[in-house]
Order: C-alpha cells, then sequence, then structure tokens
C-alpha cells in the first residue's frame, strides 16, 4: 500500500492545483453566485463525473509502464514540472479573474439536467485533467506495490479535494467575489497562485522514484 508521507506529500500538490483559478473555479463560484450552493451540488456532480472520464482514460495500462520503464517515469516527471511551472507562469500573467453577473439580476435557476451537462461540458475541455493524471499521477505510485489499490486512493483522494473545492467556492462566492472586485486583488491572487505553482515545480524536479 502507498506510504502515509507519499499520500500527504499527494494532498498538498493536488490541494494546490485544486484550489488555482481556473474553469472549474470560476464555474463553481458564478453557479454559487447566481443560483445558491444547493445548485452547486449538482455542478459539483457534472465536474466530477467528467473529471473521472480523462482519469481512467490516462490511467490505463499506466501500472505496466511504471514497472518496466525508469524513462517513462522520468518523462511523466519533468511534464509534470513543465505544467506546473507553465500554469504558474500563465497565472501570475492573467488577468484579474473576474465572475460575470450579479446575484440581484441572476436569471432564473437552470434544471438540474442543464447544470450537469454544462458542468461536464467545462470539466471534460479542461486540459488540466488530462495533463494532472498523466503527468503528476504516476509520481506517487509504488511500481512494486499494487497498482489499482493506489490509483483508487489517489482517485478518492483527488474526488474529495476537488469536490471540497467546488462547495467551497461555491459557499463563498457572495462574500469573495464582492471582495476580489475591489483593486487589484484579484489579479494579486494570481500572481500568488502563480508563484505558488512555480514553486512547486521546482520541489517536483527534485522528486526521485517514490
Amino acid at each position: 500500500m502507498m506510504l502515509f508521507h507519499t499520500w500527504l506529500t499527494f494532498v498538498a500538490v493536488n490541494l494546490v492545483v485544486s484550489y488555482t483559478p481556473g474553469p472549474n473555479m470560476l464555474l463553481s463560484m458564478s453557479t454559487g453566485l447566481l443560483h445558491g450552493p444547493r445548485h452547486a451540488l449538482v455542478t459539483a456532480a457534472g465536474l466530477l463525473v467528467s473529471m473521472w472520464v480523462p482519469m481512467a482514460a490516462s490511467t490505463a495500462g499506466l501500472g505496466v509502464v511504471l514497472a518496466t520503464s525508469a524513462t517513462a517515469f522520468q518523462v511523466v516527471k519533468w511534464c509534470g514540472v513543465g505544467y506546473l511551472a507553465w500554469l504558474g507562469v500563465k497565472l501570475w500573467r492573467a488577468p484579474s479573474m473576474m465572475v460575470a453577473g450579479d446575484a440581484k439580476d441572476a436569471p432564473a435557476a437552470p434544471s438540474h439536467r442543464s447544470l450537469i451537462i454544462q458542468a461536464f461540458g467545462v470539466g471534460l475541455s479542461n486540459p488540466k485533467a488530462i495533463i494532472f493524471f498523466t503527468a503528476l499521477f504516476p509520481q506517487f505510485i509504488d511500481p512494486s506495490q499494487s497498482f489499482l489499490p493506489q490509483m483508487f486512493l489517489l482517485a478518492g483522494t483527488f474526488s474529495v479535494i476537488e469536490f471540497c473545492m467546488i462547495m467551497s467556492t461555491a459557499a463563498g462566492a457572495g462574500t469573495l467575489a464582492p471582495w476580489l472586485a475591489r483593486g487589484d486583488r484579484a489579479r494579486w491572487i494570481n500572481r500568488l497562485s502563480g508563484g505558488v505553482l512555480v514553486v512547486a515545480a521546482i520541489l517536483l524536479a527534485g522528486v526521485r522514484r517514490v
């Protein structure tokens, strides 16, 4: 089974990536601001299902590759480093992340079916998902241990953290959005998040096979 300190490292990286501003966070904030946390729960379901699709696709056959190829491990490791660094620089240079609309002018709440379809489309089109699963998951897999239990643990951990991000963002949208709108706060939050990701990339570059 996966070592506890390896799992804690994965949790830390997952928290940084999940709480990095992006399509999922923006959709969660918009839904929470316009329609409330209850509708955000439906959005969360659609986003999570969309995440499980690339998760399953990208991890098919991964255990065999990791167990037999140190080169493959290095390739995905440096893809992960490059991805985190790229995302960090992109966030640093990004304009303020604003949520369109106002709760006072919110349209009628859409049906649950519409929310799920919308969330599924946003999640499935988010390149962060497939890159995260292919570039970062492998570095927390011990090839000497059974592959499936480790994958279920990582996938379950990812799902819980992503769900917490979605719901906490939705619940706090009414307070967070007006706060971000004042001054240049959103830009500085982007820069802080970008800096954290670049540091994570540097730390990841020094990671050896776990």
